[in-house]
């Protein structure tokens, strides 16, 4: 008894030991100092960007509805849909939070802390309720970590803005475990309890529930235990609850205008398959991540989980079915959307974050197995000299995906300049470390000139997409510039959102033309891309700024309006207009949006823009010389 009385406490110190383990990463890659360090989180590609869930939090307090009439980003539009921010969940955290006095920043960061928080212990949790025990729950909650933190398309997924994403993929086995339990035993509760996950998922994520309709159909078509009639009041408790939780979501986003791929990626193919097994970066790096393609965890799993998976189904268990339907599916639609028509236009590449989270509580089992069952003494020696040779194979593989994510703790391996192992290129350059970072505190001297120098009249045309995102959650100016609109009416005639070309940079008369049909007054860019000696007549230079960004001022004054003249004050989903010759008709440089209503006694009709599909606000006569223009949602 003494020998084993250590192995009581053995489980409790791995968890003990698993919590340091993700506590201190969590940390390390998402540090409180910049989560909640007063300045917004903005990473590249980011599909959640700050003033986003910033409008549809103003919203909510307005009006209690998740989007607005934005009339400070690209000339007007809708800001702050489920079809942009992509997460109501990110959009309802940041609001309650505000509610209790949170500031913005923080507020908006708290949802990118949980994720980091929630994402192993939701699958560590899946395994206890398969029944699978405890150790594997625990070898299934090492397993979510080192994908979280070390696989390259988990990574990229929550590091570029993606969180919401990435947090539905470790959601999954929960949701897939709750559904299973029911089957088993169809009770009310436990209906209850599969439903509310479910309808969690499209609030993290709106399109979470896509890459477990396999599964879903798997456990839809089985024959379990229980007669199929008794699952039909679960099933539809299930669906009730989905459908109730996002419901107000859905009628918005339809609403407010919808559109685009819905997993933020694309469709897959082979050569994303050839990309993701040799750890090649695919032919598109915003697809398969701007890092190195780091996917040994992946493997690791999938190899893991499709050894248990046999055994299930020699063995005729219950979970063979969902989880070879749920992990094979994705798989399936991750590397074969773009042969599939339709497929491709939903990003089923993001898919595969999918695939490795439900291959996670499958491969624990099989690591706990061979754990337990391991006996060196009893294993022939051919096969114990081909496990050596398998580890060190396997084990250094698996310490470069998690270096590769600390450079700051290895030496630069770069050789002299004059080296002809540099001159090739056989050595990696240096690379960041991924970890969420706010923005660059040049940008808040920029935000301060804004503030301290925008007039008011017309509006700031950006290079840069972080910067342009940063001054719209910053200042009040209304911007030209940063994420493009997923909606393909509110997208200006230059570059993403209205932002400057510089590659190939207009001529002299086509930027004028911008510059007067978007009504900009000032110009802010990252370097001089507009010589005097070539737009000299077009703009002037007014400042220089910190970190090489010049501001320039248009010599033509703009206006708010392309017919008639008068007063217009701007707010969110609200134009005011006043002092305007109520015999001609008013042209408004403002996009086009089927919910606006003018009153009183005026209406609204669509104004044809080259190069703008939206189109402006032309208010025809008879009507009256002072008009309010308002979001009807």
């Amino acid at each position: 008894m003494p020998a084993r009385a250590p192995l009581r406490h053995a489980f409790p110190v791995a968890v003990a030991a698993l919590v340091a383990l993700q506590l201190g990463l969590a940390l390390h890659f998402a540090p409180p100092e910049v989560l909640f360090g007063g300045r917004p989180v903005l990473q590249i590609a980011s599909d959640a960007p700050v003033t986003q869930v910033a409008r549809g939090v103003e919203a909510l307090d307005d009006h209690f509805a998740g989007w607005s009439y934005d009339v400070r980003r690209s000339a007007g539009g809708p800001s702050g849909t489920a079809w942009d921010v992509r997460s109501p969940a990110w959009t309802l955290t940041a609001w309650a939070l505000s509610r209790l006095g949170v500031p913005d920043a923080p507020a908006h960061a708290a949802f990118l802390g949980l994720a980091h928080l929630l994402a192993p212990w939701a699958v560590f949790a899946a395994v206890l309720l398969l029944g699978l025990g405890r150790w594997t729950a625990w070898t299934a909650g090492l397993l979510a970590t080192s994908l979280w933190y070390f696989d390259a398309h988990a990574h990229w997924s929550w590091w570029s803005g993606r969180a919401g994403w990435a947090l539905a993929a470790f959601l999954a086995p929960l949701a897939l475990a709750l559904v299973l339990r029911w089957a088993r035993e169809p009770r009310r509760t436990r209906a209850v309890a599969a439903g509310a996950m479910l309808a969690v998922l499209p609030l993290v994520h709106v399109a979470a529930l896509l890459p477990l309709l396999p599964a879903l159909a798997a456990v839809a078509f089985a024959r379990g235990p229980q007669p199929s009639r008794r699952r039909w009041p679960g099933a539809l408790i299930m669906t009730g609850l989905v459908v109730a939780a996002n419901a107000w979501w859905v009628w918005a986003a339809l609403r407010g205008g919808g559109g685009g791929s819905l997993p933020d990626a694309t469709g897959g193919g082979l050569s994303l398959l050839l990309a993701d097994l040799f750890g090649f970066i695919g032919p598109d790096p915003l697809v398969s991540g701007v890092i190195s393609n780091r996917t040994v965890f992946r493997l690791l799993v999938l190899a893991a989980a499709a050894a248990t998976l046999v055994r299930w189904y020699r063995e005729h268990d219950f979970r063979f079915g969902p989880f070879a339907w749920g992990v094979g599916g994705t798989l399936a639609a991750a590397y074969l959307g773009d042969y599939v028509p339709g497929l491709a236009s939903l990003g089923t590449y993001g898919f595969l974050l999918f695939a490795a989270t439900l291959a996670v509580p499958p491969a624990a089992a099989t690591l706990v197995e061979l754990v337990r069952g391991f006996d060196p003494r009893a294993l022939p020696q051919r096969t114990v000299l081909l496990l050596a040779v398998a580890g060190v194979v396997a084990l250094p593989a698996a310490a470069r995906d998690v270096i590769y994510f600390f450079p700051e703790a290895v030496p630069d391996p770069r050789p002299p300049a004059n080296s002809p192992v540099g001159q090739i290129g056989f050595i990696d350059t240096p690379h960041v470390s991924f970890r969420h970072e706010a923005p660059e505190r040049d940008f808040a001297g920029v935000a301060g000139w804004v503030r301290a120098h925008w007039d008011g009249t017309g509006r700031i045309a950006v290079h840069g997409p972080l910067l342009a995102e940063y001054l719209l959650w910053a200042t009040d100016a209304p911007i030209l510039g940063g994420r493009a609109p997923r909606l393909p009416y509110v997208r200006p005639t230059f570059g993403p959102a209205g932002g400057l070309p510089t590659d190939p940079p207009p001529s002299p008369e086509e930027l004028r033309d911008y510059l007067r049909t978007y009504a900009v007054s000032l110009v802010i860019t990252w370097f001089h891309a507009f010589p005097p000696d070539r737009f000299g007549e077009v703009l002037v230079p007014v400042a220089r700024l910190p970190a090489g960004h010049v501001v320039y001022r248009s010599r033509e004054a703009p206006s708010w309006f392309a017919e008639n003249s008068g007063l217009v004050r701007a707010s969110t989903s609200r134009l005011e207009v006043h002092g305007v010759d109520a015999y001609r008709d008013v042209v408004l440089r403002f996009h086009w949006h089927p919910r606006l209503r003018c009153r009183p006694q005026c209406r609204l009709v669509r104004e044809p823009v080259p190069g703008d599909p939206a189109g402006f606000l032309r208010i025809p006569t008879p009507h009256p010389s002072s008009m309010y223009i308002d979001n009807a949602y």
